[in-house]
This record gives structure tokens, sequence and C-alpha cells, in this order.
């Protein structure tokens, strides 16, 4: 969603600068997918997938029309966590994605 001008162009831009700078701090990842893949899991939902050192609290939030919804069961886990997994396989590298953020940033 990196090219959808929600509030207009100026306010993309302010967004892809956001981007960047979270990038930067050692906490923060993000990779992004391209469009030119054949498939996309998950593509039909917004998730996040927190994890941590112990496998146990793991939670995934499903954004919802209704709101959020969180799940911890380890079936569902289980299942989040390959559609992660084949994500993560998918997408560029931190330092292509932060490029192609900047190329993009650039062309508005």
């Amino acid at each position: 969603m990196l090219w959808t001008r929600f509030g207009g162009t100026e306010i993309l831009r302010e967004q892809l600068a956001s981007l960047l700078e979270d990038s930067e701090q050692p906490w923060v990842t993000i990779r992004v997918v391209p469009f030119d893949i054949d498939t996309f899991p998950g593509a039909v939902e917004n998730l996040t997938y927190a994890f941590g050192k112990v496998p146990e609290l793991d939670t995934v939030e499903v954004e919802s029309s209704r709101g959020p919804v969180y799940m911890d069961a380890v079936s569902e886990l289980t299942s989040y966590r390959s559609i992660f997994d084949r994500t993560e396989s998918m997408a560029l590298s931190e330092n292509k994605s932060r490029s192609l953020i900047r190329k993009i940033a650039k062309s508005l």
C-alpha cells in the first residue's frame, strides 16, 4: 500500500518519510513485498504477529471491520506463523525495501 494516497500526496510523502525513519530503529524491521510476485499468502488480511523469546506468549492480531481480533491458541499461531514465514521469504531485504520506499517518495 506504499502508493495509496489516503489524504493526498503530501501526507503520503510524510508517511513514507516516517517509515524510513522508523526503519532505522534497531527494534523495527520493514520489509516490502513487491507487486511482481506470483502469489502472496495472507493478502486478504492485515495482521500483526507479535512474538518474542517465549513462544507461548506469542499473539496474532487480525484487523477486521468490527475491530481487532486477538489469537493465541497454538493451532492459530502455527497457521499464522506459516503465513508470516512465507511472506517473509517473498519480501525484499531491509536495504532493498528502504530503497524502494525512497524511490516511491521521490516519484511523488
